[in-house]
């Protein structure tokens, strides 16, 4: 398939249409008038249509079908730009900096292999990582102080898009000496009645509470902790359980102290794990090879912190 029309005169018609007079988009284009008007006029004979109203002394103004092809001839020309400074990017190699955000609590488990998968993948480009709350990880994306943000794709605020790059899947985390802590998978109604530490860091505290809800329980929540390891230390002391989504590779609290992992038998939902971006806004190359290597460490077997889902009950 072929067209008469081409890039230069849809480029010539959106700067004219934007500039109001072909002397000033001649300027912005930096070629003569003479070749504006040209490219304009051939544009018009080839699509049949007049674009422009040209009256002397007065600024230009669009026709109805002008008014009806600016739209589209803005959004090719700017997807044309785009693709250009993407394949000279390519072309010139992967560098520079990308900077992104990691949830707090994701970081330990993401971050450093992430580092260093990009590391051995693509050496001259670095990666800064913001380790902060999913809250002002979004922030950073929507004020573009950060290209990605690596965070539960949980309530994600409006004007973002996202990748699920994995899932997380929730259990339950008991002290070693617990009735059930020997069991592969349990209910969450077996524990219902018995203290609970209650994770509360956003939007970790949203997700616990609709997986209990689901499941019909009220738990009775002895403490409230922001930290992940404070709520492994108390119950590894004995004073209650918790459900969590990360599973570090040693079941063992700060302190040295075992833990008993357990998988949730109930139809419980994972938290997916995303990489988000600002809506509307074309991921760079750079961007999309940090997404690539994301993917490709989180959905590793290596990956401790990935819990499986529960698939019997015993």
């Amino acid at each position: 398939m072929s067209t008469s029309v081409t890039l230069r005169q849809l480029e010539y018609f959106v700067v004219t249409a934007r500039a109001g007079t072909m002397a000033a988009a001649a300027a912005s284009l930096h070629v003569s008038a003479t070749a504006v008007s040209l490219g304009i006029a051939q544009l018009e004979r080839t699509l049949g249509t007049q674009l422009l109203l040209r009256t002397r002394h007065q600024a230009l103004a669009l026709t109805g079908p002008g008014r009806e092809l600016l739209a589209d001839a803005v959004s090719i020309v700017a997807d044309a730009e785009k693709m250009e400074a993407r394949l000279r990017e390519q072309a010139a190699g992967l560098h520079g900096t990308v900077y992104t955000g990691c949830f707090g609590t994701l970081a330990p488990f993401v971050v450093p292999r992430w580092v260093t998968e990009l590391q051995q993948r693509h050496p001259d480009l670095r990666v800064e990582v913001h380790e902060d709350s999913a809250d002002e990880l979004q922030r950073a994306v929507l004020d573009g102080r950060s290209e990605l943000a690596v965070l539960y794709g949980i309530d994600l605020r409006s004007g973002l898009d996202s990748v699920t790059v994995s899932e997380a899947h929730p259990y339950v985390v008991l002290p070693v000496d617990h009735r059930l802590a020997n069991r592969r998978s349990i209910r969450l109604r077996e524990v219902a009645k018995e203290p609970m530490i209650l994770l509360e860091s956003p939007p970790s505290r949203h997700h616990i509470s609709s997986l209990l809800q689901a499941a019909g329980i009220e738990p009775r929540v002895e403490r409230i902790t922001h930290s992940f390891e404070t709520l492994r230390s108390f119950v590894a002391r004995g004073h209650g359980w918790g459900i969590l989504v990360q599973r570090p590779a040693s079941n063992t609290s700060y302190e040295g102290l075992p833990l008993a992992t357990v998988a949730i038998s109930d139809p419980v939902a994972a938290a997916p794990v995303v990489a988000a971006y600002a809506q509307g806004v074309r991921r760079s190359r750079r961007a999309e090879v940090c997404i690539d290597a994301l993917r490709t460490v989180l959905q590793s077997d290596e990956t401790p912190h990935l819990a499986q889902p529960a698939t019997d009950h015993i």
